[in-house]
């Protein structure tokens, strides 16, 4: 999960700069994170998507009970946050809100499990960084 959600955080850093945005995801980006990518049928659509847009054509039903999800996994979306800031992947900057890569994780090999969840991570943060909040939380039908 702390692996997973640096990826996240990794891609949408790296997105932003690539638009031109100096921008960080905001705590909040990262609790819809891990109910869409441990939901196999969510990860499954987003693995075979380019944006989100599509991925929400593809399939409207990833937003079906999606705020659920998000509340059942708080504290394991916690739990790898704090992981992450632990072995100092990441670190939360107080002044903006905001959660911040200080380092790639040490390169491992993975089955193929972790590879998808960690690419539908990647996606979700190159999406998440192209996309207003607001925008993101009418679209999945939640609130960040």
């Amino acid at each position: 999960s702390a692996f997973s959600l640096h990826r996240f955080a990794y891609s949408f850093q790296s997105e932003a700069k690539n638009i031109g945005l100096d921008l960080y995801p905001s705590i909040h980006y990262f609790f819809p994170v891990l109910p869409l990518i441990y939901h196999k049928d969510s990860l499954d659509t987003i693995l075979k998507s380019f944006e989100i847009y599509t991925a929400l054509a593809k399939s409207p039903e990833i937003k079906s009970g999606l705020q659920d999800r998000i509340n059942k996994m708080s504290k394991q979306t916690f739990d790898a946050l704090n992981l992450a800031f632990y072995k100092e992947l990441m670190t939360f900057e107080k002044q903006t809100n905001s959660i911040v890569c200080l380092k790639n994780p040490i390169n491992r090999t993975f089955n193929n499990d972790v590879k998808e969840i960690l690419l539908g991570a990647n996606k979700l943060g190159r999406w998440f960084a192209k996309t207003p909040p607001e925008e993101l939380q009418v679209m999945l039908n939640i609130q960040l």
